[in-house]
């Protein structure tokens, strides 16, 4: 009887770091909207760049997951518009490089080079990412135009990103209307 007790295949390092990465963007985004509507908890926006920069950084190690185990260092093969992965791919890498231009520009000099609108406007489209990330997460779980989901872990994560984004928009509309 072989010991797999702390082993992990490719595969469920590939999975576990996109899932990690989603969650953590998750939990960036939801900081904001919780804050406007509980101000008490302004403490946690000391966190939100921390944890940003945490998810790109594995979001990096998960892109570079694939292109090791998946792909085998063949770019070719990485965007091959005949694959039925193709489209999810090219999400996860525009949600990535989202992620890198947020994480290059979370300092203050760029905050002072961009002013403090155009800095904003940047790091909104952390937004954007994510819904990416989801639909990169969607297209590579589906089968034949089936979405198959089978973990607590991946279930979780699916439903914490799409409740972020509704919660922002509802979050918008509810200030808009109490203003």
């Amino acid at each position: 009887m072989s010991n797999k007790f702390g082993q992990f295949s490719p595969g469920e390092m590939v999975e576990t770091t996109g899932l990690l990465s989603i969650a953590l963007l998750s939990l960036t985004l939801l900081i904001g909207p919780i804050c406007q509507l509980f101000p008490r908890l302004d403490g946690l926006k000391a966190h939100r760049k921390f944890l940003g920069i945490l998810s790109f950084l594995i979001a990096l190690a998960h892109s570079a997951l694939v292109y090791i185990f998946y792909v085998n260092f063949n770019l070719a093969k990485l965007f091959n518009p005949q694959s039925p992965q193709y489209v999810g791919l090219l999400l996860g890498l525009a949600s990535l490089i989202i992620l890198l231009v947020l994480t290059l520009t979370s300092n203050k000099f760029s905050l002072n080079f961009l002013t403090p609108k155009v800095w904003k406007l940047v790091q909104s489209t952390a937004y954007v990412a994510l819904i990416l990330a989801v639909g990169h997460f969607y297209l590579t779980k589906s089968t034949n135009g089936v979405f198959t989901v089978k973990s607590a872990a991946e279930q979780i994560t699916f439903g914490l990103a799409a409740f972020v984004v509704l919660f922002r928009l509802l979050v918008i509309f509810y200030l808009k209307i109490k203003l």
